[in-house]
């Protein structure tokens, strides 16, 4: 069985492909959904010519983008009321497409996880990645939909960041997921045994110098630091 994933992007990088109607300044965000993903990602299935052709709201977004791209070209501003159409259309289409679609697996940032849409999902479980650099209240926002939630990180070597000094003396400074680690730490927490990305030499060198030895290093590691060792005579 194969497991359906949609990924939720952010409003500003679902602007970078389909404008906003409105007349206020493009969003230049500094990433964009890579062409690979778009057939993950809801703002590129809300316009799949197939979708569409199932779904009377998602036809109904596609006439009125149709619209706007016409009055675009001719070189008028967009009317308020049409602006209000699409803005209305996308609600609705995106409303419709997600309660009809079941998904496995969801992708998106947890900002977003406080979006309108992502309170459609019935989540089990929350999978927060990098939680050791996410601030604790961003970390809040995609607990309070889920029944279990896993922080996946490492507060000793990446933190938030915070250049305001009073918000670093309220505590934002620290994540929540430090906090859990160092207040309860090993009742709800695990550390990694095995590591599987680090060239085995490195992982030793870095573990040496500023943590404890007690993690392995997958054979992988091992096999490919050898390889690339005779291939460039290094080492």
């Amino acid at each position: 069985m194969q497991l359906k994933i949609l990924r939720i992007y952010s409003s500003s990088v679902e602007k970078k492909s389909y404008p906003d109607p409105s007349h206020l300044p493009a969003p230049s965000p500094a990433a964009e959904c890579p062409p690979w993903a778009k057939k993950f990602a809801l703002h590129h299935l809300l316009r799949d010519e197939n979708n569409c052709k199932i779904s009377k709201k998602l036809e109904k977004l596609r006439e009125v983008e149709v619209k706007i791209k016409q009055i675009k070209s001719e070189g008028k501003l967009v009317p308020g009321d049409i602006i209000k159409q699409y803005k209305q259309a996308v609600d609705e289409a995106t409303k419709e497409f997600l309660n009809q679609n079941q998904y496995d697996i969801v992708f998106c940032t947890c900002n977003e996880a406080s979006g309108k849409r992502a309170k459609i999902f019935n989540v089990r479980q929350c999978i927060i990645d990098e939680s050791g650099m996410a601030y604790e209240p961003e970390t809040i926002v995609p607990l309070r939909l889920c029944e279990h939630a896993v922080l996946i990180g490492d507060h000793q070597q990446l933190q938030p960041v915070i250049d305001y000094s009073p918000a670093k003396k309220c505590g934002l400074s620290t994540s929540l997921f430090e906090r859990i680690t160092v207040h309860y730490k090993e009742k709800y927490t695990s550390k990694l045994k095995t590591q599987y990305r680090m060239v085995c030499y490195f992982m030793l060198l870095l573990f040496f110098v500023c943590f404890p030895p007690k993690m392995s290093s997958n054979l992988l590691c091992i096999s490919w630091y050898n390889y690339m060792r005779v291939l460039f005579k290094c080492f």
